[in-house]
């Protein structure tokens, strides 16, 4: 078995130290920083570090220690190297080979360490020697960066990031991957050219099944646009023709009724055709049938005059034509035009009396006299039933 040393094996690896390492220097507010990339120990340090907090004071601390790690230079002085910065003891500090600041936690840190079998030797402060410590560089920085603003620690925390982008690509330069990275846009174009391939060998109504799944419809076709568009159009003119009528309905409704035409005036002629009209079919008030009222006897039966006869009315002249004229509401002034042609005979419906009635004694009519009271002499009531 062949043997290497290690001299020639530290030689051939010291290009393997610290890659994907990148650093870049930034000055903040005057104060001259070199900031550079963190392995994967100091991620998981940080985690640990800050896992008891919660909130704002998470975010501050979580920054601070990535800052304080990232920092290999500070005003020109090289601390890439250093993992370790001698420090004084600060007075009246207790060392319990680490800076601690009270003795009660001097004690409980022995007590720990006495349950695991290390005897912990604790030195009190004196005053009057003076003491130093090891602290973590880390851990130096620190005390320095809690006395930044939190704006600026946040300005330094942004600077990191872009130095871990940097030195992720620097790590992927010359690297080919099977699978390259993509973007969101690279993948989803990817991706639909690859389904646009296998869409051939897939059944339409399936494909359209698919697509609408995933909430993705089919491109319409140039027909299926025309027909949407000629339906559109259609509509287009049905709505116009309904508000076309809506608003002629509403014009009419508005609009005031035609007056009618004025009648043509007539001539002598015709009025006085129109006069022997209506002279001709009037019928005069005084000579309207009545029926006279019958009266009823008591077990007798009323006698009511039964022979009709038709007698003519006598023609209307002087006075009485101007009377009947002026009840028709015809002007008297027209009477003048009128012929004395015979109007026409009226038919009229008089009552006689199948009897002649005897003649009245105007010796047994009673004059001026009061009326006779007393019981009707020809009363027979009613017999009950």
């Amino acid at each position: 078995m062949a043997t290497l040393k290690s001299k020639k094996l530290q030689e051939a690896l010291r290009k393997a130290k610290n890659v994907g390492r990148y650093e870049e220097p930034v000055t903040i507010d005057g104060c001259s920083i070199v900031l550079q990339s963190l392995p994967s120990s100091a991620y998981d340090a940080i985690i640990q570090e800050n896992e008891d907090l919660e909130g704002s004071e998470y975010a501050h601390s979580y920054q601070i220690s990535h800052v304080c790690r990232a920092i290999v230079e500070l005003e020109g002085v090289d601390l890439r190297d250093v993992k370790f910065v001698e420090d004084d003891v600060p007075s009246g500090a207790y060392l319990v080979n680490a800076l601690v600041p009270t003795e009660a936690k001097a004690l409980a840190a022995q007590e720990l360490l006495k349950a695991q079998g290390v005897d912990l030797v604790i030195v009190p402060p004196d005053g009057t020697e003076t003491r130093t410590v090891m602290v973590e560089k880390h851990a130096w920085l620190r005390e320095r960066l809690e006395t930044w603003s939190q704006q600026a620690v946040f300005v330094a925390y942004r600077k990191y990031a872009d130095i871990v982008v940097e030195g992720e690509a620097r790590a992927k330069e010359g690297v080919k991957f099977r699978l390259p990275d993509e973007s969101a846009e690279d993948r989803f174009r990817r991706l639909l050219s690859e389904a646009k391939e296998v869409e051939g060998e897939v059944p339409t109504d399936m494909a359209t099944k698919i697509l609408e799944e995933v909430g993705y419809l089919p491109k319409t076709s140039p027909e299926e646009l025309a027909e949407i568009a000629e339906r559109a159009r259609k509509f287009a003119d049905e709505q116009r023709k309904l508000k076309e009528q809506e608003s002629q309905r509403a014009a009419e409704e508005e609009a005031p009724e035609p007056e009618p035409p004025p009648a043509p005036p007539q001539t002598d002629k015709q009025q006085a055709a129109a006069l022997h009209d209506l002279m001709r079919n009037r019928q005069r008030l005084n000579e309207m049938p009545m029926t006279a009222p019958v009266p009823v006897v008591a077990r007798e039966p009323a006698r009511v005059p039964s022979q009709l006869v038709q007698q003519p009315s006598p023609p209307l002249s002087g006075k009485s034509a101007e009377i009947a004229a002026l009840e028709a509401g015809v002007d008297p002034s027209l009477m003048d035009a009128v012929t004395q042609a015979q109007v026409g005979p009226h038919q009229q419906e008089v009552a006689e009396l199948s009897k002649k009635a005897s003649g009245v004694d105007a010796k047994t009519v009673a004059i001026d006299k009061p009326p006779v009271a007393g019981l009707n002499p020809r009363f027979r009531p009613r017999p009950r039933i």
